[in-house]
């Protein structure tokens, strides 16, 4: 009906973060502790070290996603679309007097 009042559950709209934390960020720095526990054989002190890499990446990656819970896709974007922009030092760039055409002069 129109002008009915609806509420939107906020968790429809969050991202879906795993211990404060995206899956794939997660999944690697878990990786690589693991890693670390099982190339050097079960030595004594990696298997202390390892949860200790964890922790440290963790730690990290919580605080970046508290701060922006949609930057491995900003990250992502960015390096899927850096060639295709020139870097410029500041937002209003001047373009240069070469002008670019798609078509070329016949």
């Amino acid at each position: 009906m129109r002008g009915t009042k609806m509420s939107i559950n906020r968790a429809l709209s969050r991202e879906m973060l795993f211990f404060g934390v995206d899956k794939a960020p997660l999944c690697l720095y878990g990786l690589i502790a693991l890693l670390m526990i099982y190339v050097t054989r079960f030595s004594f002190p990696y298997v202390l070290a390892g949860p200790l890499v964890f922790c440290f990446f963790h730690a990290i990656a919580v605080w970046g996603f508290k701060k922006d819970p949609k930057i491995v896709k900003v990250l992502a974007n960015h390096f899927r679309y850096k060639g295709f922009y020139q870097p410029v030092s500041f937002a209003r760039a001047r373009v240069s007097a070469q002008k670019i055409t798609s078509i070329p002069a016949v």
